[in-house]
């Protein structure tokens, strides 16, 4: 089987370059790709559930939900619909082109969809990796997941680790508060917090090798630069 450069949007490795893979997204981009189709559904669903809705005075006095908008600021409920919007774009288009049908389409509101979205996303990510959109599509969902993230603020509070990745030798280790795993931030690699003990006094023992290396270096540098100095002066 052949080898080549993962196609995931910004997938790097310790020399920033795409992973070498088998399939069209290593490893740890297929890990990346199946969290981004949860998290553009949870964003959705924060979006349409979580956000207070606005209130309209009425004549009376009183106050009364304002009918047909249901987000306190008209960017959300864009967002919101944007992807959906997306999401079914990308499933008619892999619908039409891997089984022919052309009158493919995924009907009902847009509650409805975003649950028909989920649904087929979980049952065909296996096929969606090897679907030759599929880079198209993470960057496009990606782009609005960041979006909803920075409009609600919802940043994870994380703690970055002192040891580098097993993997990439990137100091990108980082744990989220809460979780029992750890994820390196650069080449997405995963381990239970239980390895990272091992992965800490790896990283030790190699930087301790290193600084022995250095000193025998500086010293050796100082030797020489010793020996040419006496030379010089006996001339």
């Amino acid at each position: 089987m052949n080898v080549s450069p993962c196609k995931y949007p910004r997938c790097r490795d310790s020399e920033g370059n795409p992973e070498l893979t088998h399939e069209q997204f290593c490893d740890a981009c297929q890990r990346r790709f199946q969290r981004l189709l949860d998290d553009v559904i949870q964003d959705y669903v924060y979006l349409k559930t979580k956000l207070p809705r606005p209130v309209a005075t009425t004549t009376a006095g009183r106050g009364a939900a304002k009918a047909g908008y249901g987000h306190p600021r008209e960017w959300a409920s864009s967002l919101a619909q944007e992807i959906i919007k997306t999401g079914v774009l990308y499933a008619l288009t892999w619908l039409r082109e891997t089984r022919g049908d052309k009158q493919s389409r995924i009907i009902g509101d847009e509650s409805t969809q975003a649950q028909l979205l989920s649904k087929f996303w979980v049952a065909g990510f296996e096929h969606l990796l090897r679907w030759d959109q599929a880079p198209d599509m993470a960057e496009a969902l990606g782009m609005l997941h960041n979006q909803a993230r920075m409009g609600l603020g919802h940043t994870s509070m994380v703690r970055t680790l002192i040891a580098p990745c097993p993997k990439c030798q990137l100091r990108a280790l980082a744990q989220a508060v809460g979780s029992d795993t750890i994820e390196c931030r650069m080449c997405y690699h995963r381990m239970p917090v239980s390895d990272y003990g091992r992965a800490t006094d790896a990283s030790l023992a190699a930087q301790q090798r290193y600084n022995y290396n250095q000193i025998d270096y500086l010293l050796a540098a100082y030797d020489a630069t010793a020996e040419k100095q006496e030379q010089a002066t006996d001339q």
